[in-house]
Parts: C-alpha cells; sequence; structure tokens
C-alpha cells in the first residue's frame, strides 16, 4: 500500500478505495473457485443416488414382470397337457364302451347263440365279472382288447372287490393296453349294472378313465344303455 502511495500522491485515498475494491472482487472469486468441487461433489451425489434408485425400480419392475410371464407360460403348458391327457381318458372311456358293446352284439348274433343270459354271465370270459345285479355291488372289470380275443378281467384287490389296474403303454406301437410292463397314468374301470331292480333286460354300462395330474385327480366318464335286442327263439 506505501509503494502505490509514493506513485498516486494526493490521490492515496481514492487509490486505496480502488485497491480494497479490487482485493473484495479476487477475495470473492477465489473463494467461488474454492468451493466449486465441494458444490460439484454434491451434485454428483445428489444424480449418482438418484441413479441407485431408478435402477432399483427397474430392476423390481422387471423381476415382477418376469415372474409374470414364467407363471403364465407354466400355467399354459399344465393347460395343454391337461387337454392331451382328457383328449386320450375320453377316447379310452368311450373305447370301453365300445368293446362291451360289441361283445353284446357278438353273443346274440345267431350264429354264436350264447344269447343274453351268457353275454351277462362268468362263463368264457363274458362281462359276468362287471356285472352285478345287486344295489350296492362293488364289481368292477378291466377288459383288454389289444390281444386277439378279448379279455375281461375282475378288478381285485386282495381277495376283494378293488381298484382296476392301470392301462400300460406301448411306446413302440403308441397303443394303451394292458399287456406291456409300462404303466400309463390312466386307470380304467367298467362296471355293468340292471337299470333297475328286477329288470334283465336293459343295462347301464358305465366306463370311468380315471388318471392323476399334479396334486389333482381327474375323470372321465362314459355311459351307454344296452338291451336285449335279438330274441334267438
Amino acid at each position: 500500500m506505501n509503494i502505490f502511495s509514493k506513485n498516486i500522491g494526493s490521490s492515496n485515498a481514492g487509490f486505496t478505495r480502488t485497491l480494497n475494491f479490487l482485493k473484495f472482487k479476487f477475495s470473492k472469486f477465489f473463494n467461488n473457485k474454492t468451493k466449486m468441487p465441494n458444490s460439484n461433489l454434491e451434485n454428483k451425489n445428489l444424480i449418482g443416488g438418484f441413479t441407485l434408485v431408478e435402477t432399483l425400480v427397474a430392476i423390481a419392475i422387471f423381476a415382477t414382470s418376469v415372474t409374470g410371464l414364467i407363471s403364465i407360460t407354466a400355467r399354459g403348458i399344465n393347460d395343454n397337457v391337461f387337454v392331451k391327457n382328457k383328449l386320450i381318458a375320453s377316447h379310452l372311456a368311450e373305447e370301453g364302451v365300445e368293446i362291451v358293446r360289441n361283445m353284446r352284439d357278438t353273443s346274440v348274433l345267431p350264429e354264436n347263440a350264447v344269447g343274453w343270459t351268457m353275454f351277462l354271465s362268468d362263463t368264457n370270459d363274458w362281462v359276468g365279472h362287471c356285472y352285478a345285479d345287486s344295489p350296492g355291488a362293488t364289481d368292477a372289470c378291466y377288459i383288454d382288447a389289444s390281444v386277439g380275443a378279448l379279455t375281461v378281467n375282475e378288478c381285485v384287490t386282495g381277495g376283494l372287490d378293488g381298484a382296476c389296474p392301470p392301462i400300460g403303454f406301448d411306446s413302440s406301437t403308441s397303443r394303451y393296453t394292458y399287456n406291456t410292463i409300462t404303466d400309463s397314468i390312466f386307470t380304467r374301470t367298467i362296471t355293468i349294472r340292471p337299470i333297475e331292480a328286477g329288470n334283465t333286460e336293459e343295462v347301464i354300462v358305465n366306463s370311468v378313465v380315471s388318471w392323476t395330474q399334479g396334486s389333482n385327480g381327474y375323470q372321465v366318464s362314459y355311459q351307454y344303455n344296452l338291451f336285449n335286442w335279438f330274441d334267438p327263439s
């Protein structure tokens, strides 16, 4: 300050004001310079924290969407399997009724002449194993039509009427049959009952195919009424 006062002389007071003004400006400039890095760092921290929250929210939304898609896909696959199994079960149940009807037709035609009574008897593998004319009877059978001759078998467990065995599946021929060691998921049970007590001229054939998918059990049932429509006499 003394150096400047020597050169300026009488203008010392004005110069002093000018110098003080410059000091103020320079001090304000340098003070702002020193604060800028801290200010930028604070801004960066704010921006970084906001981006992290956005990322977490995006991940949560994506995870929820993927979970929903997986659930829908799994449900769709399960529904497709169910429809396939139900279609197979429907054909197997209908086949059971058709087998019994074919046996009825075969038994009463003139060239065979075994008659309706023999058809319902236990003799010669006719459907007597499936037939019960008493109320509350549990007689049931399974019929194998895959061999040369029809085979009627009573469903017996431990010497008593019980559950029928599962139908086997032959992967080499893609056929469902009982003469194979590979069991399928399907079980067919055939029952024959009189339409009413004392009526021996009409019976109800019921073919039920059941299976299990996951933890649930399902079944398809076909019924058909058979009559003694031919009198050989």
